[in-house]
């Protein structure tokens, strides 16, 4: 007999949020923003790239990026190689606001994956990807 059910998973989900949520929240900024932030500490400036890898729309990234700009995080300029594409440079206020915000929460995320051993790891990964796919494919995407 299964000892947990999809509210069990979903209660767990929420919970996780939630803690994310109340961080978010009080660093000041909305969700995207914060993705967004969290993508550029990873090594990823251009909204193009961001927008693909957190599956947002260009407008989302867009718009999010504009907010940062008058938040004074952040600046734009055209990438290079793609004039389409703008590149995000953090401003001296923004290298503060990721030390004190985006660092803090990286840094919990490592500590709790190294917490966990190399197959529980493992084990999280492959059965987050297959919950993915097969949800993919019941909501015929």
């Amino acid at each position: 007999m299964n000892r947990y059910g999809i509210e069990d998973f979903r209660k767990i989900d929420k919970e996780i949020e939630s803690v994310y949520n109340g961080f978010i929240r009080e660093s000041g900024i909305s969700l995207s923003e914060f993705w967004i932030l969290l993508m550029f500490h990873e090594g990823i400036a251009s909204q193009n790239e961001i927008a693909r890898e957190l599956f947002l729309s260009k407008q989302t990234v867009n718009s999010a990026c504009a907010k940062l700009v008058e938040r004074g995080l952040i600046t734009l300029a055209p990438a290079k190689d793609d004039r389409r594409s703008r590149l995000i440079a953090l401003t001296e206020k923004g290298r503060t606001f990721m030390e004190t915000y985006i660092g803090t929460v990286d840094q919990a995320e490592e500590s709790v994956w190294n917490d966990f051993l190399p197959e529980e790891q493992a084990a999280v990964v492959e059965l987050l990807q297959k919950y993915c796919s097969l949800l993919k494919k019941y909501t015929a995407q």
